[in-house]
């Protein structure tokens, strides 16, 4: 599929594909070493919601969530779904 990509691309004439490249990002999604925890800007991200729903939590007279233990929840939640793909 990549080399039929990479040879339309090359009749559109557009940017050509490097399959070997695109090969390797693909492997690379497989492997465990494709940890979305390890992903600062998504951790900081993750980490902004948790602390807002804390917030809510504590306005509404409930307890506030371990924000470090939610944010390692949630992330590894979406790992598992980023696994299951079509």
């Amino acid at each position: 599929m990549l080399q039929a990509r990479a040879d339309r691309a090359e009749r559109r004439g557009s940017r050509p594909v490097d399959v070997e490249k695109e090969l390797r990002k693909l492997l690379a999604l497989d492997t465990p070493t494709s940890n979305l925890a390890s992903d600062k800007g998504l951790r900081e991200e993750v980490r902004g919601l948790v602390v807002a729903r804390n917030e809510r939590r504590e306005r509404a007279g409930k307890k506030p969530l371990d924000v470090e233990k939610e944010i390692d929840r949630q992330l590894a939640d979406l790992e598992a779904c980023s696994r299951v793909g079509p």
